[in-house]
């Protein structure tokens, strides 16, 4: 997970401090894993997580709430600049997918002629605006992006992007 964010069916992993007692996590249906003082639960909605100590007869719990932010794809959740130039001078050189977290799915390019000049399965991945090693020409490029939500569902959008020197 990233810092500060959970997703729907991402993993939080909380570890306990000081170590060498028996320890007991909630809720225990979306515990994952643990070894004893450390365990990864996969959260679907805002939850408390605690953890019971248990040291003999003494037991002590704390417990911390854990916020899991509904992701959505689709705009304005992600978003696709419709123009860069990749002239060398630092600003807008490459182009790709903007998002408050990291997506799967398929992201591609086509020329006018309808030539693959980009494509990855890594949203998170740039295009440079080369194509076969060399400096594409500048035009008016089509995209099409197909993203798996965490939710199990499918966002597709197509357009254009155009690349300028």
């Amino acid at each position: 997970t990233s810092a500060g964010f959970i997703g729907v069916g991402e993993t939080v992993n909380v570890e306990c401090v000081p170590i060498g007692f028996e320890y007991l996590w909630y809720p225990p249906e979306f515990l994952e894993s643990s070894n004893n003082s450390a365990a990864s639960f996969v959260l679907m909605d805002d939850t408390w997580i605690q953890a019971e100590i248990i040291d003999g007869e003494c037991r002590l719990s704390d417990s911390v709430f854990v916020k899991v932010e509904q992701v959505i794809c689709g705009e304005p959740f992600v978003f696709i600049p419709n123009v860069f130039s990749p002239n060398g001078d630092g600003l807008h050189d490459a182009i790709g997918i903007q998002s408050s977290v990291s997506l799967e799915g398929l992201w591609m390019v086509r020329d006018r002629m309808g030539n693959e000049v980009f494509k990855t399965t890594s949203l998170d991945e740039i295009w440079d605006g080369s194509y076969n090693g060399k400096a594409a020409e500048p035009g008016v490029y089509h995209f099409y992006l197909r993203i798996n939500c965490p939710n199990g569902e499918v966002w597709e959008k197509e357009g254009n992007i155009t690349l300028m020197k």
